[in-house]
């Protein structure tokens, strides 16, 4: 470049496109002689009027940590530490300038020049052929200059994160200052106790949701920096979001962030300050199918096959430890079963199949109302939930495996995976029919022909069905 940029200039309004003038700018560099494409470096001059102090000033920010450095040398002695030889093979031994062309002919690596010694652009020029080589790569040059990492919106210098995230100084009095918040030291997870939201959280237009402030924060970025301590034996546990996070398989419309706090409500993206590691949820689906046990002389108690089959993903580039993973999985059918000739003609049974004298051969069945299986705690106490747990895996890197029932079996409060595939398996139930009645059927007609038995309407949650 024959140029210096003429951005981050002083001036309350600096315009690249008017060119500048005597009267109201302060000259930085002259335009190289004899060179046409060159030109003058020049930055809006700023007034100073105080009642002691009148006068101009004018700055030009430049970025000195882009600038190929003309003072690297290699090392006259053999390095004479571990740490030395580390830092050396970490470093630049030549510029590297020959490749900019002629003239830099005394600063490559045959070169007599001891370059550590040029302490200025302005020793350069005794060292290259051509005198105005300094100057015309002014902006791509420097000696001894070194990049600050300073905060050019809101000033200061920008905080080393090598040193906050370490968890040494985790409960230290300035990571509070820098953060807003202050962790509990804890592996696997650090949660914090926020002082400052405005600076804990990320993003100002999603933090102001929730009055204590929500959204994306340093707590996650902290903990994710922190995963690796958590290896052992080449595998990592394990890890769940803090809060766990619960959502609806199907979502229409979904604002995240709307609630802080352990407050259980599905649907809703809460709060979390740390980075998870969890297979990856990739296969949800469900079959059903109906059965029949002898309750009597040609009668039969009518029950529904319920065989669910959940596959997870290890996405991760190590292994995730052996553990039991729980699906939590609320799912509220409803269906519309009938019985009758083996054409699909409806057929009414006898009225001592159900104590109501109810014949209607086709019946609606509420599963909400049925599987109150869940474990009672604090948390489930009163939901209808299908509870499915694994046996212990573990899942190596890219790993997908699937889960299914493996014998038919009752089911109950936990239901049992495995990670295995048979055709008879699944989990039975008696059916009740809506008026709460048995779901019992004769295996024969009147006219002594096999009665039969199908599904006809189905919604996988009762909600979607128009008499709900």
């Amino acid at each position: 470049m024959d140029s210096g940029p003429i951005w981050l200039v002083s001036g309350l309004q600096p315009d690249p496109s008017e060119p500048l003038q005597t009267e109201n700018s302060t000259l930085l560099l002259s335009a190289l002689p004899g060179n046409p494409g060159s030109r003058e470096l020049r930055v809006p001059t700023v007034t100073i009027q105080q009642p002691n102090h009148v006068g101009t000033l004018a700055w030009w920010v430049g970025d000195e940590g882009v600038k190929a450095r003309v003072d690297v040398a290699k090392p006259a002695d053999r390095p004479s530490s571990t740490l030395r030889r580390l830092a050396h093979s970490q470093s630049a031994l030549e510029p590297g300038l020959l490749a900019l062309g002629d003239g830099f002919e005394k600063l490559g690596p045959a070169s007599g020049i001891d370059k550590t010694r040029l302490v200025s652009m302005e020793t350069v020029d005794f060292a290259t052929a051509l005198g105005n080589l300094p100057r015309k790569y002014f902006d791509d040059l420097t000696s001894g200059g070194e990049g600050l990492p300073v905060n050019v919106v809101r000033g200061r210098f920008k905080t080393d994160l090598s040193i906050l995230f370490d968890r040494s100084q985790a409960g230290k009095s300035f990571i509070g200052d820098y953060l807003g918040a202050r962790g509990n030291n804890g592996i696997p997870t650090q949660t914090y106790a926020v002082s400052d939201p405005s600076k804990f959280y990320l993003s100002d237009s999603i933090r102001t949701r929730v009055p204590t402030g929500i959204g994306p924060n340093w707590g996650i970025l902290w903990n994710y920096a922190r995963l690796w301590r958590n290896i052992s034996a080449q595998q990592i546990p394990a890890i769940l979001s803090s809060p766990v996070v619960g959502s609806e398989i199907r979502e229409f419309e979904w604002v995240p962030y709307k609630l802080s706090g352990n407050v259980p409500n599905v649907g809703e993206d809460r709060q979390h300050t740390n980075s998870p590691v969890t297979p990856v949820l990739s296969r949800v689906q469900i079959g059903f199918r109906l059965k029949t046990r002898r309750i009597g002389e040609d009668r039969y108690r009518l029950q529904l096959q319920v065989k669910p089959v959940v596959g997870i993903w290890n996405p991760y580039n190590v292994p995730i430890s052996a553990n039991r993973y729980i699906f939590d999985w609320g799912i509220f059918p409803w269906l519309q079963y009938a019985s009758g000739t083996s054409t699909g003609d409806p057929v009414a049974l006898p009225r001592d199949t159900d104590p109501t004298g109810s014949t209607n051969p086709v019946v609606d069945v509420w599963l909400r109302d049925q599987w109150k299986l869940v474990e009672n705690t604090s948390t489930t106490k009163g939901k209808t939930r299908l509870t499915l747990e694994t046996d212990p895996v573990d899942l190596q890197p890219g790993e997908f495996r699937l889960f299914s029932v493996s014998s038919a079996q009752g089911m109950v409060a936990r239901n049992r995976l495995k990670s295995a595939w048979n055709e008879e398996g699944a989990y039975e139930l008696d059916l009740v029919k809506a008026n709460g009645a048995p779901a019992v059927v004769t295996g024969t007609l009147p006219n002594g022909q096999p009665r039969c038995i199908w599904i006809g309407n189905m919604f996988l949650d009762d909600v979607q069905n128009e008499a709900t």
